[in-house]
């Protein structure tokens, strides 16, 4: 599983959309950590569109349904991802992800990836640490990638949206 970006210089004003590049599309699980119902619907749908099989993540049940009709192919509960065992990997179940919680939630997908696994970390709501050893790394080749989008230019953040938006 990869995930192609576009290539954005900070200093330039290339919009990523003049440079021929797609969104790439597959057919695996990824996990969706949200609880902001908002980006929760937007990312389920994109990644639906592309074909990706999405497993939405809520501590509210009332929403499983809603997560469901937004295009997740499944929903679980928070427990599923905030594994205490302390075992340095788990059953790889993931070939990609999103989590905007940290901590022991971010610890426990990175744990559970597949090979190849690429996971975005864009928040830490549950924790800035982040306890497991580099096994996920050095064993299944998984990548963290780091979101910060605060300090990308107001340009190429309304293109990147725009791009995305051409998705749902």
């Amino acid at each position: 599983f990869k995930v192609n970006l576009p290539l954005v210089d900070g200093n330039s004003s290339t919009q990523p959309e003049d440079q021929g590049q797609t969104i790439p599309s597959g057919t695996e699980r990824i996990l969706l950590v949200d609880d902001e119902p908002s980006l929760s619907a937007m990312l389920s749908k994109v990644l639906e569109n592309l074909g990706y099989r999405v497993t939405a993540v809520s501590g509210k049940t009332d929403r499983y349904d809603w997560l469901r009709d937004l295009g997740a192919t499944d929903v679980v509960g928070r427990d599923a991802v905030d594994e205490t065992s302390g075992r340095p990997m788990l059953k790889g179940r993931w070939a990609g992800g999103v989590d905007t919680v940290g901590g022991n939630t971010l610890a426990t997908l990175l744990r559970s990836s597949d090979q190849q696994a690429c996971i975005a970390a864009c928040g830490l709501v549950g924790g800035n640490d982040l306890p497991l050893t580099v096994f996920p790394f050095i064993l299944r080749g998984v990548t963290l990638a780091g979101i910060d989008s605060a300090l990308t230019p107001r340009a190429d953040r309304l293109a990147i949206w725009k791009k995305l938006l051409l998705q749902v």
